[in-house]
């Protein structure tokens, strides 16, 4: 693999989106520099997901709705996938990314790989 100095500080947002708790960070932060809404919009769906799951289910177990072990299967359960899922759009999206920050920059030497 033929890696620069620029492919690995590009990277580094990698790192927040590997965090479980912040990682829809790292999406918002590679949408807002690349220009692309769509990534904007997987790090909007992953805070979503970080924030609104666990005060709904809260909300559901403190009016009864739903017995604690419940919310608390649900809760971990979706949290645990959308963690891996996070995962796998943070690799997926990596090499788009620095090729369209190459390309923004004129570099000709856009690694392909």
């Amino acid at each position: 693999m033929d890696m620069n100095y620029r492919d690995i500080i590009g990277s580094l947002w990698i790192i927040i989106a590997f965090i479980p708790i912040i990682g829809f960070i790292g999406f918002i932060w590679i949408g807002v520099r690349a220009r692309e809404r769509e990534w904007l919009k997987i790090g909007v769906i992953y805070s979503l997901l970080c924030f609104l799951l666990p005060v709904g289910t809260a909300t559901l177990n403190l009016i009864g709705v739903l017995q604690s072990s419940t919310v608390t299967g649900a809760f971990l359960g979706t949290a645990i996938v959308s963690t891996l899922c996070s995962y796998i759009h943070a690799l997926a999206l990596r090499q788009p990314y620095l090729d369209k920050m190459a390309e923004r920059r004129g570099d000709d030497d856009i690694f392909v790989g």
